[in-house]
């Protein structure tokens, strides 16, 4: 619930009667308890939830890890079409990519991190929901394919939770 004086729809509400169906009283509301705001903030893994995900990102280092940004790209696409919900990041030298990583994780999202340097990389593969490739990847693996990176990060990312009606168990 929102105030009336913020947000309009959010801020109403009409009584029903259960049973004639009539319209038994309406209101707005004005205040909120000191509870009531924090009772309604979206928190990550809800968002990865809503996805059917496990928001994490892979930090890849084309010149170092046997990977190339076509092969992450493509690995990208696959993961789209397989249901993920990602993003590909390859932020520029200089960008503050640790901020930019959280953010989007916090969405919910899988990303893909192409790291221009290994001070990115390292800074990156540092955060809670983050992982270098070369942590990730299956050990006999030497240069992956697309298919192995996007069957990697599928299996990685998946959802782990109890959902019932208006209770979420994550």
């Amino acid at each position: 619930m929102t105030p009336f004086a913020e947000h309009r729809t959010q801020g109403e509400l009409i009584l029903i009667d259960r049973l004639t169906h009539s319209t038994a009283a309406c209101g707005v509301v004005r205040t909120l308890g000191a509870g009531g705001a924090a009772r309604f903030v979206a928190t990550p893994a809800m968002r990865g939830a809503l996805n059917w995900q496990r928001p994490l990102a892979i930090v890849f280092a084309p010149d170092s890890d046997g990977t190339t940004r076509a092969v992450i790209a493509e690995a990208e696409y696959t993961l789209v079409r397989n249901g993920r919900h990602t993003y590909l990041y390859a932020p520029q030298p200089g960008e503050d990519a640790a901020t930019t990583t959280q953010h989007l994780l916090a969405a919910g999202l899988v990303v893909l991190v192409i790291a221009p340097d290994a001070a990115t990389a390292q800074t990156i593969a540092q955060l809670p929901q983050a992982q270098a490739w070369h942590d990730l990847a299956p050990t006999a693996t030497t240069t992956p394919d697309a298919n192995t990176i996007a069957s990697t990060i599928l299996h990685a990312t998946l959802f782990d939770a109890t959902v019932a009606p208006n209770n979420w168990v994550i």
